[in-house]
């Protein structure tokens, strides 16, 4: 496991405008943004979603990130120049770590990167800081962005666990090496992710059904929608199922008869719920391509039924620019390790260079 780095700065530090460090406000246009973000405060913006990470390119010197976090189990990925390179932890109070430190002369990259769900807790950003002589560069948007709507598969959960289960700590997360996110970036596309663990399009194992935060900046907060940006191309990832496919074969569960009562749950039922979601989304997502994918868990398994409602719905649908994606049956005893996400990112990819990109 890589070394947490550890703050260094007081708890509650206070920026002094008059030394000759720059401080970069979350609001400026020299940070690069990618997921969603509540930007309805000037001094700082909340970070939810896995995958959503601020970026900031310099020419030399040292950046600082100032963070906090609501509960401070979630973890952030520093990755300097496309390298990975520590993991930093924000706690409840203010604090500024050290990200990059006496950088050579040159165009460097800085990116923070949240590796966790929003259930580990909500981080505030409150800017970066840079050292006497270092200068912010503007960062060029990229024409194309994949959207992934799932579940711990499209989370990454426990990818990186080395013990050979599914241990439940957050540290074991690791949203940059899920699947999704390294599609992304082999296509030079921005990412977002909206995905959690437990979640599903009928049911889940908590309270929440994606179909009632897909469209959601903030996954806790239902009266703040997120109004997506433009790009070229945007090519959106549906992966739910896995977690439908275990609740609904068994009526006797809490879950279900949270959601269903004493109703018994069909495969009509089922491939309705599926088209109305994915209409929903295209809704949301008038122009984008949409892949419809299931897998690497059992629900992909040889006997499921589940991708053929899957496929059932987008025959129904007659939509040109929504396809079909079934990822192998890789994660017979845990969640998808590091190895399966890579193979699942190379079969996305491979999808959408023969169906989408022009």
């Amino acid at each position: 496991m890589r070394i947490i780095l550890i703050t260094t700065a007081i708890i509650g530090l206070v920026i002094s405008m008059c030394s000759n460090n720059k401080f970069i406000s979350p609001d400026s246009d020299l940070i690069y943004y990618q997921g969603r973000i509540d930007t309805t405060e000037k001094t700082f913006y909340d970070i939810f979603w896995p995958g959503t990470s601020m970026a900031i390119k310099v020419n030399k010197g040292t950046v600082k990130v100032l963070l906090s976090d609501d509960i401070g189990q979630s973890y952030y990925n520093v990755i300097i120049d496309g390298k990975h390179d520590t993991i930093i932890r924000p706690q409840k109070e203010k604090e500024s770590f050290i990200i990059a430190s006496n950088l050579s002369e040159g165009e460097h990259t800085i990116e923070v990167f949240r590796r966790t769900e929003y259930t580990t807790g909500t981080t505030r950003f409150y800017g970066f800081e840079l050292s006497e002589g270092a200068n912010p560069i503007p960062i060029e948007k990229r024409k194309i962005q994949m959207v992934c709507i799932g579940n711990s598969i499209t989370t990454g959960y426990a990818n990186e666990n080395p013990y050979g289960n599914d241990r439940p700590d957050s540290i074991f997360t690791n949203n940059y090496l899920a699947y999704g996110a390294i599609a992304a970036r082999q296509l030079n596309a921005d990412y977002q992710c909206i995905a959690r663990g437990g979640i599903g399009f009928m049911v889940s194992w908590h309270e929440v059904i994606m179909p009632e935060i897909f469209n959601l900046t903030n996954p806790n907060n239902s009266s703040i929608l997120w109004n997506p940006q433009t790009y070229d191309q945007r090519i959106v990832v549906v992966n739910l199922g896995q977690n439908d496919s275990w609740i609904i074969p068994n009526p006797g569960f809490t879950e279900y008869k949270l959601r269903f009562g004493d109703k018994i749950v069909e495969e009509k039922d089922i491939e309705e719920a599926y088209m109305q979601f994915i209409k929903e989304v295209r809704s949301y997502y008038p122009n984008s391509y949409i892949i419809c994918a299931l897998g690497s868990m059992d629900a992909v398994q040889e006997d499921s039924p589940w991708f053929g409602y899957i496929e059932n719905v987008v025959n129904k649908l007659k939509d040109p620019k929504i396809s079909t994606l079934k990822f192998p049956f890789l994660a017979v005893k845990t969640h998808p390790t590091i190895s399966d996400h890579k193979q699942m990112a190379g079969l996305l990819i491979d999808h959408i260079k023969q169906n989408m990109l022009r």
